[in-house]
């Protein structure tokens, strides 16, 4: 029952309760050895003056004089007692006929306890006599009970507040790791769906063709070129998550535009060299402007400040300022009605933005009055 409970608790609230629980067995251990110490300190203290006390009386005593009453300080008590148990001298408040412990114990040696444990009584042999000196423990009491109640008071405001804290401190701990948990759930649901249309189209083609129907080649590739694109994608989003971008050698910028065939306007200076992973990129920065351009495209690549900027620009439709952000995440379409085969699954900017920071530079959005302006800056 305990442990079931104990697994339904979230991990905020089990590191929570797991802290507080070791802090409070930490304060009750403490505080039994802070009760325990202060106990022992005190009576030591009293078991320190009584013997004083005793000897000073024990001095009288060696050197004949012994007056009667015996003079204490405080509210002390003392006695003179013989071999027989008799009391021979007392101080004014002290019983003078019957000894404060008994005549076996007189001589036994050792701090004890008298009068129903609320006197401390320590004893001085002299000659064949013996002091006995009494020194009442009330005070010492009073004192654990206040430090007892202080605890006890104060405990449990401190495993609250501790309590508190290890919660906030805990849930802002927690909130990156809930975030990619949540982010992580939405990619594998999202990646499922997507994957999902390709292979049920391919599936729906091979049953035909199985039953005698007749199906065109160029669907079927079609379809398995869709999929393998997006299961590319996916992994290489996985690898980012994973470990960042694969750095590679720089190469020249010639390189990084020569394998993409479509209608853009190129201007790239002579002999600059970036990071080769940033080929993705650009193809994918050129693939998104092609497929909304009305006319053309626009790339120019520059060097600057010790910046690359890469700024490649449409003059199809645009993007709303609202979700300029937005379509940087993971399987976002704009356009929901558009075709499947030609709307992509949404990645293509999310790539992006993330080889970008992995090479530590910016890439934003901004109109280009018709169009999108897309610019990229990594430092070179």
């Amino acid at each position: 029952m305990v442990a079931e409970w104990w697994r339904r608790r979230s991990l905020r609230a089990r590191l929570t309760l797991t802290a507080t629980a070791l802090l409070a067995a930490g304060l009750a251990a403490g505080g039994v050895l802070l009760v325990g110490t202060v106990r022992a300190v005190s009576l030591a203290a009293l078991d320190r003056e009584a013997v004083q006390a005793g000897r000073d009386v024990a001095a009288l005593v060696a050197a004949g004089q012994v007056p009667d009453p015996l003079p204490v300080a405080g509210e002390r008590l003392v006695q003179v007692v013989d071999t027989q148990g008799r009391v021979v001298a007392a101080s004014p408040a002290a019983d003078r006929l019957v000894p404060m412990v008994p005549v076996a114990e007189i001589r036994a040696g050792g701090p004890r306890y008298a009068d129903e444990g609320r006197t401390r009584v320590v004893t001085v042999p002299v000659g064949t006599d013996t002091v006995v000196v009494g020194v009442g423990v009330t005070d010492v009491r009073e004192n654990l009970r206040l430090v007892r109640n202080a605890l006890l008071a104060a405990a449990p405001l401190l495993l609250a507040g501790v309590a508190a804290l290890c919660w906030v401190i805990a849930g802002r701990s927690l909130r990156p790791v809930e975030q990619a948990r949540r982010r992580q759930r939405a990619f594998v649901a999202d990646a499922a769906h997507e994957l999902r249309n390709p292979l049920a189209s391919l599936r729906t083609q091979l049953e035909v063709a199985q039953r005698g129907g007749t199906v065109r080649l160029d669907d079927l590739f079609a379809e398995a070129e869709r999929l393998s694109h997006l299961v590319d994608d996916l992994l290489l989003l996985a690898r980012l998550d994973d470990a960042g971008p694969v750095r590679s050698d720089p190469v020249p910028v010639a390189d990084l535009v020569a394998d993409l065939a479509v209608p853009v306007t190129l201007a790239v200076p002579d002999g600059l060299r970036v990071p080769g992973d940033l080929r993705r990129v650009l193809a994918n920065l050129v693939d998104n402007a092609v497929r909304h351009a009305a006319s053309r495209v626009d790339v120019s690549l520059t060097a600057t400040g010790g910046e690359m900027v890469v700024v490649v620009t449409d003059d199809g439709p645009g993007i709303e300022v609202g979700d300029r952000e937005r379509v940087f995440e993971r399987f976002t379409r704009l356009d929901d009605g558009r075709a499947r085969d030609g709307g992509g699954a949404g990645l293509g900017l999310a790539i992006v933005r993330d080889l970008v920071r992995g090479h530590g530079g910016t890439v934003t959005l901004a109109d280009a009055g018709p169009g999108v302006r897309a610019e990229v800056r990594v430092p070179l």
